[in-house]
């Protein structure tokens, strides 16, 4: 999979396209295609090393993203595969192909 990075703070050109691993969703999550993201003062500023992601999270920014579901897991009860959804998230970074996310952060 596909995922703008930051591999280092500062200017644009540390924010590269890159390979990465494909997200495995856990029971409570779901796997989301994205369609379309959005860039905020926040990517801005963590990408200028000024605004650090969440402890744990990787170097992925973007925080708002439309997509499909693309899969759910056994506990998610309120989407289903092919459903179109608008994600505002925190600690889910979206500037990637495809994110996973709780169930509960669809709207």
């Amino acid at each position: 999979m596909k995922a703008a990075v930051i591999t280092s703070f500062g200017g644009p050109e540390f924010h590269l396209l890159q390979d990465v691993g494909n997200p495995k969703i856990g029971v409570d999550e779901m796997l989301i295609k994205i369609v379309a993201t959005a860039l905020n003062r926040a990517d801005t500023v963590q990408r200028k090393g000024s605004y650090p992601p969440p402890e744990g999270e990787g170097p992925y920014p973007g925080l708002e993203c439309s997509g499909i579901v693309k899969a759910v897991g056994e506990n998610v009860t309120r989407w289903k595969i092919g459903d179109q959804v608008f994600l505002n998230l925190y600690k889910t970074f979206v500037y990637v192909k495809r994110v996973r996310t709780q169930e509960t952060f669809g709207k």
